[in-house]
């Protein structure tokens, strides 16, 4: 085995250098005094042995003549050797402290955008915090359509606009300021002498306008950014402080649709604070059942027979009462919980399914965050065969955005789902960006034409044609149609007219949950509005 290459210390590596000055002088200072003495003796060597051998009451001997000469030889090489020992030291010292200082450099620096990295920007905020005088602005940026961008024009155009982001916010923080990527698509600035001689506000509007401006004259504006800004002393008295003020604001502006400034507000917090404890609850409900199964009919058109239910999630809240999904599956999503919701969902509806006839089938819905999490169809195909329950009575309901982002991902993960005898819908079509070429690639067994259509294909032509053409569509490529957001007789009829051949909405029940499901199907009829 080759054994590794030996290092040194930093430190180890300054003491053999001075240990080196150090014999080096020695030698000097011995040879120097020998050279004096021989000057003092006018170099008369015989003079100089001749008290050296009477010192021992010995005649001179040759010998000590040479020896001495000798050493002063040797000496005089042994300086010549540290001196040349020494300088090469010296150099080797200068290029460790030079690649000691490109590599703290480094340490300090983010790589793509050459912007201060989150270490360093939280050294310089506490010290700042820690530095006597006016107060500052902290700002914090997250770029809105990152994700957008690697999707659509790949991860190139999505690093040229973070690079983008950093130069602009550089420029734009001003004398004394500074600027930093924290990670991803998120950055941070420290906008000094804002207060009081600037107004914070003004400050941080004119660094967001730089922001936006297009970087040239005819050029497009910069990517869209949720702000939030947390002034120092006001908002938060030390740097961790700040730094959840100013985050408690760009959540806001974020959750506001983005591309948005706000100012910290001690509201905010009181608002987070309770964000916090519904995610708390909500994992809590997902463990503990409160977050169920309700059932929504699906039926065929021509005759009004039920052939299976969309299961959607309504969680029971121990202080709220009954939440609809608006009210939590966000949350689900932005606090990495959805794929435990939907799991539970699915144990759930599989134990149900098992007490209706075997002709009924179940849909259930794949969120877009959940679409790249490894393994997840397996996951999903293990729940329904723990459950004894064939997967061909479980649909695999798709939006458009999920298949966006990656479609070599999706169409392994539909591949999946369906190798397992499970189909697949693509819901809300018309709605994204999917095309012919995405119907041609990923193999989809069913189309839902989205609400929005639906409800309008009376009153609107444009949606009357556009649910003409999905049908059409579907036939050509021999799909099935199911319209969602039937809510009056006249709509059935003219989707009938059409050929759609499944429908669901309030036309036919609203979710409910199981036990008021197994009553519907026991009756046979569909049920008035």
């Amino acid at each position: 085995m080759r054994e590794p290459r030996r290092t040194i210390s930093y430190v180890r590596f300054r003491e053999i250098y001075r240990r080196a000055e150090t014999k080096a002088l020695v030698t000097f200072v011995a040879t120097t005094g020998s050279v004096l003495l021989l000057m003092l003796y006018g170099w008369n060597g015989d003079r100089f042995f001749d008290q050296v051998c009477d010192l021992d009451r010995e005649p001179y001997s040759p010998s000590v003549h040479e020896g001495l000469m000798t050493y002063l030889a040797l000496s005089f090489c042994w300086l010549v050797l540290a001196f040349h020992r020494g300088r090469k030291l010296r150099m080797e010292m200068a290029s460790r402290e030079e690649a000691e200082t490109r590599a703290l450099g480094l340490a300090r620096t983010d790589v793509l955008t050459g912007l201060l990295n989150r270490r360093a920007f939280m050294d310089e905020l506490r010290a700042a915090v820690a530095m006597p005088g006016d107060g500052f602005v902290m700002v914090l940026l997250d770029v809105d359509d990152l994700r957008t961008i690697n999707d659509l024009q790949g991860h190139a155009s999505g690093d040229a606009a973070l690079q983008s982001v950093g130069r602009r916010l550089a420029e734009a923080v001003g004398e004394g300021g500074l600027a930093a990527r924290l990670g991803g698509d998120e950055f941070a600035a420290l906008i000094r002498n804002a207060a009081p001689a600037t107004p914070p506000h003004e400050a941080v509007e004119r660094l967001t306008a730089g922001l936006r401006s297009p970087a040239t004259s005819g050029a497009t504006a910069g990517p869209r950014a949720s702000i939030g800004a947390a002034i120092f002393p006001l908002d938060g008295g030390d740097a961790e402080a700040l730094l959840q003020a100013a985050d408690a604001a760009m959540s806001s502006a974020r959750r506001e649709g983005g591309d948005a400034l706000r100012f910290f507000d001690p509201r905010l917090e009181a608002e987070r604070g309770e964000r916090r404890r519904r995610e708390a609850e909500l994992r809590s409900g997902i463990d503990g059942g409160e977050v169920r199964p309700f059932y929504q009919p699906i039926v065929r058109l021509a005759d009004g027979g039920i052939c299976g239910f969309e299961v959607l999630a309504r969680w029971m809240h121990p202080r709220l009462g009954l939440l609809p999904p608006s009210e939590f599956i966000g949350l689900a999503e932005a606090s990495g919980q959805i794929t435990a919701l939907t799991e539970s969902l699915l144990r759930q509806a599989c134990g149900d399914i098992g007490r209706l006839p075997a002709s009924l089938r179940l849909a259930i819905n794949v969120s877009p965050t959940q679409f790249s999490e490894p393994l997840l169809a397996e996951r999903l195909i293990d729940i329904v065969r723990a459950a004894g329950v064939s997967a061909s009575r479980v649909e695999i309901e798709l939006t458009e955005d999920a298949l966006i982002r990656d479609i070599d991902l999706a169409a392994a993960v539909i591949a999946t789902f369906r190798a397992s005898g499970m189909t697949i819908a693509l819901d809300d079509f018309g709605t994204g960006f999917s095309g012919l070429s995405t119907l041609r690639r990923l193999r989809f067994d069913k189309l839902k034409i989205d609400r929005s259509f639906v409800g309008t294909v009376l009153e609107s032509d444009e949606s009357r044609k556009l649910v003409e053409a999905i049908l059409h569509l579907a036939r050509s490529f021999g799909l099935a149609v199911t319209a969602e957001g039937i809510e009056d007789e006249a709509v059935l009829e003219a989707l009938s007219a059409n050929g759609c051949e499944q429908g669901q909405g309030y036309l036919f029940g609203k979710p409910m949950p199981f036990e008021s499901a197994a009553r519907l199907v026991g009756q046979g009829l569909r049920p008035a509005a």
